[in-house]
């Protein structure tokens, strides 16, 4: 729901950094009650050998594709309600298509409203982010800015983007995953929620709520 995606129906479509390619559209499609997502590099036609598996690792990624979720479907069968997600084979949050992406995008969701959600990391991608567009209409749609991007911004840059108090923390936050003091990797090795949840509370900005969030988000990709 939040740049640089876009949800219609059961396509997502997201405006990637491919090496080779550079800005581009990938559109995601799937049937419900499959278990397949099929993959579109919108482009020309000469999608690199890179790019096209680092594409696939990233929707991999982002669909959390190598979690079993057996166990939990089989408890959900036992609840009127949750028995849903069995039937569905649902159950699990989407992710973006880096750790940084979702720790920025968590920053940009406390105190506030969902709609000033969606502004702030619009804004954010039109402003740090790269452009892609689109060859029909002609209009223009935004990458997720890099961690370099966010580092180096100017504070007023961040402001315009209307993250108000948020510009400050997020700056810290990219500076601290540049100079190694933040380590995703570290992250996804921990076992011990509890570890985890201190681990990602460390970063200024993020209290309980954006912890448990974030926690959920990594907590099965070992």
């Amino acid at each position: 729901m939040l740049a640089p995606f876009a949800l219609e129906a059961n396509t997502l479509d997201w405006v990637a950094d491919l090496a080779d390619s550079g800005a581009t559209k990938v559109r995601m499609s799937w049937h419900p009650g499959r278990s397949t997502v099929s993959v579109d590099v919108l482009g020309d036609g000469s999608t690199s050998n890179a790019d096209r598996t680092f594409t696939r690792n990233r929707v991999k990624w982002m669909f959390r594709s190598g979690e079993d979720l057996t166990e939990f479907w089989r408890l959900c069968r036992t609840d009127p309600i949750l028995r849903l997600c069995a039937q569905s084979r649902a159950g699990v949050l989407l992710r973006s298509a880096t750790i940084f992406e979702d720790v920025a995008k968590t920053l940009c969701t406390t105190n506030c409203h969902w709609r000033n959600t969606k502004r702030m990391v619009a804004m954010l991608c039109t402003a740090l982010g790269k452009p892609w567009r689109d060859p029909s209409s002609g209009a223009r749609v935004y990458t997720f800015p890099t961690v370099e991007a966010v580092a180096g911004a100017a504070p007023a840059t961040l402001s315009r983007s209307g993250l108000g108090y948020r510009s400050s923390y997020l700056r810290e936050f990219a500076a601290s995953v540049l100079d190694g003091r933040v380590s995703f990797d570290e992250w996804t090795r921990i076992n011990d929620t509890h570890e985890l949840r201190s681990r990602i509370m460390a970063i200024r900005g993020i209290g309980p709520y954006g912890a448990n969030n974030i926690a959920m988000l990594l907590r099965d990709c070992q």
